[in-house]
């Protein structure tokens, strides 16, 4: 089904003395269609480098929820499980609550 979200991944990462990458920080961010008036308009996953000012908030790893003002810590996810969210893992309700009720 094409739902027309998208959505980038953008990861900042540095080589070791081992050859290996690691990865100090990322950004996904998944964007709606505009007819789902219900969602928010995107869904953002941070992982801030080392040092930045989120992290003396114990807020490195945060999700913004349709606003760049309003973030919440999220738990540490490993850079392919956010790419694996964003392609398999996200599915559109049949029905959007309108109501708490259900």
């Amino acid at each position: 089904m094409i739902d027309g979200a998208w959505f980038d991944f953008l990861p900042t990462g540095r080589g070791t003395s081992r050859g290996d990458v690691e990865i100090l920080a990322y950004s996904c961010e998944i964007r709606f269609p505009d007819y789902l008036t219900t969602f928010p308009r995107f869904v953002r996953y941070d992982l801030n480098p080392p040092g930045h000012a989120n992290e003396a908030a114990e807020m490195r790893c945060h999700v913004h929820p349709g606003h760049d003002d309003l973030k919440m810590t999220a738990p540490f996810i490993e850079p392919l499980e956010i790419l694996d969210l964003c392609v398999y893992g996200l599915t559109w309700p049949e029905k959007v609550r309108t109501s708490l009720g259900g």
